[in-house]
């Protein structure tokens, strides 16, 4: 699936690998890679090494991959005498892109590029890819090849970039038109057949032939006078008609990263009994199978049980616990949630096995765990992408038992957990509710905001979403987690709790215990609250229940800086015919409404858990 996502170009005519006297008639010349077979306008050799040294010196999102077409269209490595210079600077001279376009290069070509050093290191974020044109010209060195082995040829390359860089999109482009006439069929065949690899997933097609070919099915003479290649004025054309669709691959959350149609099904399974000391009485030690680490599945550590006898028609409802970054598979956490009516699934998420109150560091790994503490190469080996496989994997399998219910399940994440929970509910519409305690999305590094981050995703959660966080979280800051909040058309209901803590004790929070009721068993709901209405220092919200309102609060600082420092105030609010209202204190610098329909004192210290208004910071004066 798929996380940031990079656009190459490919654009490119590749030649056979060896003379055609060589070839057995039955092989596909299109798909075996070779060098250098057809003399052109430029030193082959030396444009490789060009490229191979430029992109070990400057980062790259975007790449042009391809023939001729390519590489006169301008760029680096500069090529000699560009058509379509004056259109590259404008739409990509701001961008970070390399022109991997080679005159005269057929699909085998480029196949020997890729695998040659053209593309070692890069992760880009898109590749665009024209290719194929040439394998339609027969010569001494390679034979001319059939509409499915060029198919053939394209799928090959898309597949090594695939292979080569996960996360990138691949735009791929049609076969422009060229003269004579005998070319109109076999090129129309192959456009036909290249758009049938949009269903990997990963790959974009971009149909040009309505630009460049007139009724015929020739070139437009206004925009490719050599009747192969684009002029100035076709350039432009190719260049404005793939700029929205380039802009919006470039812009594209990475959710289809994950390979969804592979963590939707259930993963196989393994004993866990060379591990004696992780087994614990009254839940079941097992390993499954998650997604790959360099070409090698991995295995996870997991705890199961199901409650004690007969489960209800239907099947018992299940939790699949997500830990934070300190934790791992809590066997407490699945017992609580059996002796609550619930079975309940714990795995670790971070290739090790359970080893209580130890650093994630000295803990033993599992045999063929994903290596936590890799230095990832690309997307597919960062924590993030593999946390979240085995979190909805984890889900897949416990929905696959006899004795639950697969219609009758949650997700309750802890700290970097919920974050995982974030991505898992944009992948994994299957969950009939997510609770994130602590974690949520915008958080920049150095680098912007990374391609796992939840507000790329959050946008697409109907799931309905349940937040509890402390106004004084360090790891999250509270303004960061309203944007998450905020972000999410699934969101019913947010708990701010003063003083708060920041623990995987939050699995245990009663209130989570209330929304699984709720959401799986028809149990009463937590109230409802409208959008805040703030008129100067004047405060209100609506407020819809099942069960009687007690209190109400205000929750305020005067602190601006450090949240973790920030000292709250909670003062009563007024409650009346189902709305709150509070007066804002004049040096207030942040605030929230809560309210309780439960008695006694308030969490966290006591049983009473309450349902939050938006987390608001106001303007300093």
């Amino acid at each position: 699936m798929r996380a940031t996502l990079t656009l190459f170009l490919l654009l490119g005519m590749v030649c056979a690998t060896v003379p055609v006297t060589a070839q057995h008639a039955a092989t596909n010349t299109a798909v075996v890679s070779a060098p250098k077979l057809e003399n052109d306008f430029y030193d082959w050799y030396q444009r490789h090494e060009q490229i191979e040294s430029l992109i070990k010196q400057q980062p790259v999102d975007l790449v042009f991959i391809g023939d001729s077409i390519t590489h006169l269209f301008g760029g680096l490595p500069v090529s000699p005498n560009p058509r379509g210079q004056a259109t590259w600077d404008r739409f990509y001279g701001q961008r970070k892109v390399v022109n991997l376009g080679f005159g005269w290069d057929r699909t085998q070509n480029v196949l020997w590029r890729l695998e040659n050093g053209e593309f070692t290191g890069l992760q880009p974020k898109v590749v665009v890819l024209l290719i194929g044109t040439n394998n339609l010209t027969g010569t001494p060195n390679a034979r001319e090849n059939t509409p499915a082995e060029i198919a053939e040829g394209i799928a090959a390359i898309c597949n090594v970039i695939h292979a080569k860089a996960p996360a990138c999109k691949i735009l791929l482009v049609s076969v422009l038109p060229r003269s004579p006439a005998s070319f109109v069929a076999p090129i129309r065949e192959v456009n036909r057949k290249i758009r049938q690899l949009e269903a990997s997933g990963y790959v974009t097609f971009l149909d040009l032939w309505p630009v460049f070919a007139d009724a015929a099915g020739l070139p437009k003479p206004e925009l490719m006078a050599d009747t192969v290649h684009p002029n100035a004025q076709g350039y432009q054309r190719w260049a404005e008609t793939m700029e929205p669709v380039l802009v919006n691959l470039l812009a594209k959350p990475g959710l289809d990263t994950w390979p969804r149609a592979t963590l939707l099904k259930p993963p196989r399974t393994f004993r866990a009994d060379q591990y004696p000391e992780q087994q614990v009485a009254g839940v079941r030690a097992l390993l499954f199978e998650s997604v790959p680490y360099r070409g090698k599945p991995t295995k996870v550590f997991a705890y199961y049980s199901a409650p004690s006898g007969v489960a209800p028609a239907g099947g018992w409802p299940a939790i699949v616990i997500a830990h934070g970054g300190g934790g791992t598979a809590y066997p407490d956490y699945v017992k609580m949630w059996n002796r609550r009516g619930y079975a309940a699934i714990a795995m670790d998420l971070a290739g090790k096995l359970p080893f209580y109150r130890a650093p994630l560091t000295s803990r033993q790994d599992v045999a063929d765990g994903f290596p936590s503490n890799n230095t990832p190469a690309n997307p597919m080996e960062e924590w993030q992408y593999h946390a979240v496989s085995q979190i909805v994997l984890a889900h897949s399998l416990v929905r696959s038992f006899p004795e639950v219910n697969p219609e009758a399940t949650g997700l309750v994440g802890t700290s970097w957990g919920g974050v995982h929970a974030c991505a898992a509910a944009a992948l994994d519409p299957r969950f009939k509710f997510i609770v994130s305690v602590y974690g949520g999305g915008a958080m920049p590094d150095k680098n912007g905001l990374p391609w796992w981050d939840p507000t790329h995703f959050l946008s697409q959660v109907r799931t309905p979403f349940f937040w509890i966080i402390g106004p004084e979280d360090g790891c999250f800051p509270t303004r960061n987690w309203q944007k998450s909040v905020s972000l999410t058309p699934g969101t019913a209901g947010a708990c701010l709790v003063v003083k708060l803590g920041h623990s995987d004790g939050g699995q245990t929070y009663p209130v989570i215990a209330r929304i699984a009721d709720r959401m799986l068993r028809g149990g009463t709901g937590l109230p409802k609250l409208g959008k805040l209405d703030l008129r100067g220092r004047e405060v209100s919200v609506k407020v819809t229940a099942v069960k009687p309102l007690v209190r109400a609060d205000l929750c305020y600082t005067t602190e601006r800086g450090d949240c973790t420092k920030r000292a709250w105030q909670t003062v009563p609010a007024t409650l009346a015919a189902g709305t709150v209202t509070a007066t804002i204190p004049e040096h207030a610098a942040a605030f929230f409404l809560n309210v309780y329909d439960e008695p006694g004192p308030a969490a966290p210290a006591g049983s009473a858990w309450p349902t939050s208004s938006e987390y608001v910071e106001t303007e300093a004066k």
